[in-house]
């Protein structure tokens, strides 16, 4: 089970968990876990600071990127994947295609390892959420199988989001989904609460991602 959660805070570039155990009832294993909490108080002891705050360069680094994000053509850096359903005794049908903007790519084109610096590719996917919609209102596809876009719930919940979705064009409507991030569910309840009021109120779909 910790596996599996520390692959997801991989994944999301969250940080890192890790974990140790101890057979208290081997000899020498008493001794190891007692110096193992001495170890964690000591380092508790300077207060809970985050050690991925934001430095001058990060921040050097996301303006950079912003300036040159705003210029840049999505179209080439966003993927399309199927989602499919299955039910017992069917095959599986896609029943919408989700649009992903390429990280690797995007690390690709800057020179950089977002996957390092956690505060970083939180604010570049932020801007993502903008530049994807902006994509959207330009994106000339037909097909009719409705589209789901990862955002986060600041995004859908902030005033901007609004005047973003009203300048799709018509045949968007009622055919967009948001997909919200579970960790998000997790850790702001109540934002992610709002997000999901806000994309009612639009008549968008919406899943947890």
């Amino acid at each position: 089970a910790l596996a599996r959660v520390a692959g997801v805070l991989a994944e999301h570039r969250r940080g890192a968990m890790r974990a140790r155990w101890f057979s208290l009832a081997q000899p020498g294993e008493a001794e190891a876990f007692a110096a193992a909490v001495r170890d964690l108080a000591r380092d508790a002891a300077g207060g809970d600071r985050p050690g991925d705050l934001p430095t001058d360069d990060d921040m050097d680094r996301f303006l950079a990127m912003e300036r040159s994000l705003h210029a840049v053509d999505l179209s080439g850096l966003v993927r399309q994947l199927p989602v499919y359903r299955i039910d017992p005794g069917t095959m599986p049908r896609i029943v919408m295609l989700e649009l992903t903007v390429s990280i690797p790519e995007i690390e690709r084109l800057f020179g950089l390892r977002l996957a390092d610096d956690p505060w970083l590719y939180g604010r570049v996917t932020e801007l993502l959420d903008r530049r994807m919609l902006y994509h959207l209102a330009r994106d000339r596809d037909d097909h009719p199988l409705p589209l789901a876009v990862k955002m986060h719930a600041a995004t859908v919940a902030g005033a901007e989001f609004t005047t973003r979705i009203a300048a799709l064009p018509a045949k968007r409507h009622g055919r967009l989904v948001v997909e919200l991030p579970w960790l998000e569910w997790e850790q702001d309840r109540e934002m992610v609460v709002a997000a999901i009021a806000a994309a009612r109120r639009m008549d968008l779909g919406i899943a947890l991602d």
